[in-house]
């Protein structure tokens, strides 16, 4: 993304705690995914990095990174361990297709293409929503703190007491975040956490593979579903898995349902809450 950086010229790099670069970093790593850079898709990891690096405001006005990757690895930590937690700090997947890999982050998307009734191939699977035991009204969480030599610490309380009402009882969870730094950074991925847990619909579908002209991308893509015969499950989903069916004339979708409004529904006066790290007890 910078003209001055050359990739096989390290000297040439530049300092970055961006959470997709970092991510790519350490999946190409010897120590790490030991990936083959050869195989990244380094257009796609850049739009990531766009997306990571802009800037979102605060109560008090200052404007931050929206994701960053802060903190310390270990080499006694197994790679998808280190991976896993570097994802939540951008709500990101690591995809491969045909040979090529590639990190995102969660920046909104748009639907592609729409699956309509003229190309479903075979029947739908359809849930319409989670169960109770899934939902969740209250998230607690923990991340590091720089105040603490970057180790984990509690971290705020999102408390939905509509939601809280409408379930009948409190449905808590904690997120670890190992490598998110700054609680306002927290606050936004536990937000989008909450609201995200709240989309229950999942749809498996066989689709033409003729007519899926988007096919190669769409993999972590959105998607439309505008049916006649299944209309309970029309609506946006993600595309989690892509695969070919037995006869490879056709494309097997796993979906999840998929709200682009949840990345950007945050308004500091309204969302932001004030929280400071508890004093440390050493008596």
């Amino acid at each position: 993304r910078d003209a001055a950086e050359v990739a096989a010229a390290e000297a040439t790099w530049k300092w970055s705690n961006n959470a997709a670069l970092i991510q790519h970093d350490y999946l190409v790593q010897p120590y790490g995914g030991r990936i083959q850079p050869s195989k990244m898709r380094y257009d796609k990891i850049a739009d990531a990095a766009d997306y990571d690096d802009e800037l979102v405001g605060t109560v008090d006005g200052e404007l931050i990174k929206r994701h960053t990757i802060d903190g310390v690895i270990t080499l006694n930590q197994s790679p998808n361990e280190v991976i896993q937690g570097m994802l939540t700090a951008n709500r990101g997947f690591v995809c491969e297709r045909a040979g090529s890999v590639w990190v995102t982050s969660s920046r909104p998307k748009d639907p592609i293409t729409t699956i309509y009734d003229g190309i479903i191939t075979g029947g739908l699977q359809f849930r319409s929503a989670k169960p109770k035991r899934d939902l969740v009204n209250r998230v607690r969480s923990r991340f590091i703190a720089s105040e603490r030599d970057y180790q984990q610490v509690d971290g705020p309380i999102l408390d939905r007491t509509d939601l809280q009402a409408t379930d009948g009882e409190i449905l808590s969870t904690t997120i670890n975040l190992p490598f998110t730094l700054d609680h306002r950074r927290v606050q936004r991925l536990q937000k989008a956490y909450l609201d995200t847990s709240r989309l229950g619909r999942q749809v498996s579908v066989q689709v033409d593979l003729e007519a899926i002209d988007a096919e190669d991308e769409l993999l972590d893509a959105a998607v439309r579903i505008d049916s006649d015969l299944f209309s309970e499950a029309n609506g946006i989903y993600r595309v989690a898995s892509v695969g070919f069916t037995e006869t490879y004339s056709s494309v097997q979708l796993e979906l999840v349902e998929y709200d682009k409004s949840i990345e950007t529904d945050w308004t500091p006066a309204d969302d932001e809450q004030a929280f400071t790290v508890e004093e440390l007890d050493v008596s």
